[in-house]
This record gives structure tokens, C-alpha cells and sequence, in this order.
């Protein structure tokens, strides 16, 4: 599928999917890195950098729709700060993925928002690098920045740059966000265990 294409359906209109992980499987099929349910508008991610609806002719969600979603995957503990404080975010996991969450309740109904954390980390060719990107491997010292839209890649391409540095002795700190999936930091220090002193700093976010 093209880049801003949609998901073509034969039916007249796409009904609403009765869990959460419906959504998010074809997230993952597609390459997303955000799936949106809101109420009052259609199902939506967010591919390549590009929001819009997974179907055209989808159904718009109810306040009763993202209600019925929302109730499908929050946990006891999730569904009390939902009920005191309006608002959760956490970790989601299930059989075939992890997945960073965020629910609100809004004037209208339930805002549910993932974003789909992917555990394969491409290479350098594969995503598209320049070859000029390369040689910063091979510094001694420096910062690299790695800048840009919500969901347009920054924390794949910066990954595949530290996996990258296996010939030199460094230490890299590195100030991760909550998205980033714990087995990916654990891999990472599987890696480059004995090659870097690697100063990990976690700072969680509402």
C-alpha cells in the first residue's frame, strides 16, 4: 500500500470492531505508528507521519463505541485513575505486541490513543538513511540530534545509530521516554555489553 492510501473496503460502511487489539493488528500490518479512537469521528491512524481515516467509508464512533473499546482492554487499577483523574496512560501489552496508551474523557466521550511500539530495529539502509549519516558511527565524541514530526521515525533511527557503534569505547547516555519498549533496552545492553558504558535515563511521562 502507498504512502496516504486508506484500507479499501467492499462494504457500504465499516462497522466498529469490537476490541481494541482489532485495531491495533492492522495497525501493525500497515506500518503505523498511531492508532486513534475518538469519539464523534472515524477510526484513524497515523502512517508515515500522515493522519487520516483506516477507512473511508468507516462508521463514525459513538460515545457508546469508544466507551464499549475503552472498557475492553483497561485493567482495574487503569479504570480507577480513569474514574479520579479523567485520564490514564500506560504500558499495554498483548499476544502480539506492545502498544504505549493513552485514555481521556472528553465533553463528548472517550479519546483512546496508541502508539504502536515496534521491537524490530531495521537497518540503516532499510530506513532510509543517507550515506552521509554513516561516518557518525565512527566519532569519538559529539552529539547527534535526531529531530522531527510526532511518529516520523526519531527513536528507530537513533536506535540503529547506537546499535551501529561496535568499534569504539564510549559512554552514551541516553534520556529514553516511556514508548520505548523495555525489550528493546534490554537488547541494547545485550549488544554493547562490554563495548560501551551505557547510562540509561528512564523519565517517565504522564
Amino acid at each position: 500500500m502507498a504512502e496516504n492510501e486508506t484500507i479499501q473496503s467492499q462494504d457500504e460502511e465499516v462497522a466498529v470492531l469490537s476490541h481494541v487489539d482489532e485495531y491495533l493488528k492492522i495497525g501493525q500490518e500497515y506500518d503505523c505508528s498511531d492508532i486513534h479512537l475518538a469519539t464523534n469521528a472515524m477510526p484513524t491512524w497515523r502512517r508515515y507521519g500522515t493522519l487520516q481515516p483506516i477507512w473511508e467509508n468507516a462508521k463514525v464512533l459513538t460515545a457508546e463505541d469508544t466507551e464499549k473499546l475503552a472498557m475492553s482492554f483497561l485493567g482495574e487499577r487503569e479504570k480507577a485513575r480513569l474514574a479520579d483523574k479523567g485520564d490514564v496512560d500506560f504500558a499495554y501489552q498483548n499476544s502480539f505486541g506492545r502498544f504505549r496508551a493513552s485514555v481521556v474523557v472528553q465533553r463528548l466521550g472517550y479519546y483512546i490513543c496508541f502508539r504502536i511500539i515496534n521491537t524490530k530495529v531495521r537497518t540503516m539502509d532499510e530506513l532510509g538513511l543517507p550515506e552521509t549519516i554513516k561516518p557518525l558511527t565512527q566519532y569519538q565524541n559529539g552529539i547527534v540530534l535526531v529531530t522531527g514530526s510526532v511518529g516520523s521515525g526519531k527513536s528507530k533511527r537513533w536506535l540503529r545509530l547506537l546499535i551501529t557503534l561496535t568499534k569504539k569505547e564510549l559512554i552514551i547516555s541516553l534520556h529514553l521516554r516511556i514508548q520505548l519498549n523495555i525489550f528493546l533496552n534490554l537488547r541494547i545492553v545485550m549488544l554493547i555489553r562490554g563495548k560501551f558504558t551505557l547510562i540509561l535515563n528512564l523519565s517517565q511521562q504522564r
